[in-house]
């Protein structure tokens, strides 16, 4: 949480081509040291993959804030859409192969996993990769992305205002900016609702569900995580055609409320693939309500604070998710009946971020109309 919100500090200080430099540099150096080290040892020891874990958490946390920042930094408003669109599209799938191929290169493949590809004639066989390969490969394309990058040329679309004061004064300013704006801050927050709900789900209480409540085997977990990547993917093009004549307030209580019944229905569905097909569904949302959120933010909030403004509602967004944390810890929340009443629980966590809004829906729009008109 707070590496999170000293970040955006940085970032609306300092050029985002050298923060990306410099993070890619450190990935790389980080991951190579630590391929280094397994090389030189008989297995990875649970620091090391620590380590390897921190540092790149590390580099996510400045990361999507920067890229955010330098998105809108070169990009024209009418583009918005379109760029963040984009990114969507690129980071989903980049997510779904990069999932697959560490799982391929982990586990190996001897040949007579698919059928489809012995008919297709493209049968091939390779061993597993150690983790001190993965660690390898990763620290590499650190390094590729560093080259990338060091040769990338761009154009400011409008040049900013660069606060040179403090770190104390700067992040001052970033939560004054907010309180001075209580839409801005609630549509931040209420905006991550979704999101904070997912990670919840990946990481505590999805397997649990598929595994008691629906008594499915594993694959079912691994068919849900993909249909949610492909969801996600679909976003970029899908809320792009489906809400393209409604305003972006709009577009968001939607998708909140979407993903609101999404966790409803899992208080009581037990079909495998119509639960399959909400993982679709929640992806999508999730993806969606990220775009126009950021197109939100990209029209009001000005450059040289959009870093700032962003790491306060990740902070939150952080905070959030650790007091979830703590609650489905709870025994009962781990029975077949405590982890329906999870779910009925974050779809009422979704709910009351979609009375917020929705509350505050005529000022939002108002905001969003007044700079349109000015563009």
């Amino acid at each position: 949480m707070f590496w999170s919100l000293y970040a955006g500090t940085l970032v609306d200080k300092y050029s985002r081509k050298k923060i990306f430099l410099s993070i890619n540099l450190f990935g790389a150096v980080a991951l190579l040291l630590a391929s280094y080290q397994a090389y030189n040892n008989t297995e990875v020891s649970m620091y090391l993959a620590m380590f390897v874990f921190s540092c790149t958490t590390f580099i996510y946390n400045i990361y999507y804030p920067n890229l955010y920042a330098l998105a809108q930094e070169i990009s024209d408003p009418k583009n918005y859409m379109r760029i963040l669109s984009l990114v969507e599209i690129q980071g989903q799938a980049a997510t779904v192969v990069s999932g697959g191929l560490a799982a391929v290169l982990l586990s190996g493949y001897s040949g007579n996993e698919s059928e489809l590809l012995k008919v297709m004639g493209l049968s091939f066989h390779f061993q597993s990769w150690s983790l001190a390969d993965v660690f390898l490969l990763d620290g590499s394309t650190y390094f590729i992305s560093f080259l990338l990058l060091l040769f990338m040329k761009y154009t400011p679309y409008k040049t900013n205002k660069i606060d040179t004061s403090s770190l104390k004064e700067r992040f001052k300013f970033g939560i004054n900016y907010l309180k001075e704006r209580p839409d801005l801050l609630w549509l931040g927050i209420g905006g991550a609702a979704v999101f904070n709900t997912i990670i919840m789900c990946s990481y505590y209480q999805l397997p649990i569900y598929i595994d008691k409540y629906l008594e499915a085997k594993s694959y079912v977990f691994a068919g849900a995580e993909m249909c949610f990547a492909f969801g996600a993917m679909s976003a970029g093009f899908l809320v792009t055609y489906v809400f393209k004549k409604t305003n972006n307030p709009l577009k968001i209580l939607i998708l909140l409320s979407l993903g609101a019944m999404v966790y409803f229905i899992h208080t009581f569905n037990t079909n495998i693939s119509f639960f399959i097909f909400l993982n679709f569904v929640i992806g999508l949302c999730n993806a969606g309500i990220r775009i126009y959120r950021n197109i939100y933010f990209f029209k009001i909030v000005p450059n040289n604070v959009i870093g700032r403004v962003n790491s306060v509602t990740n902070t939150s967004s952080y905070l959030t998710r650790f007091i979830m944390g703590l609650v489905f810890a709870v025994p009962f929340f781990n029975s077949k009946e405590g982890i329906v009443f999870s779910m009925l629980l974050l779809g009422l966590y979704i709910l009351i971020f979609v009375i917020i809004l929705a509350k505050r829906y005529t000022s939002l729009v108002a905001n969003e109309t007044q700079i349109n008109e000015h563009q």
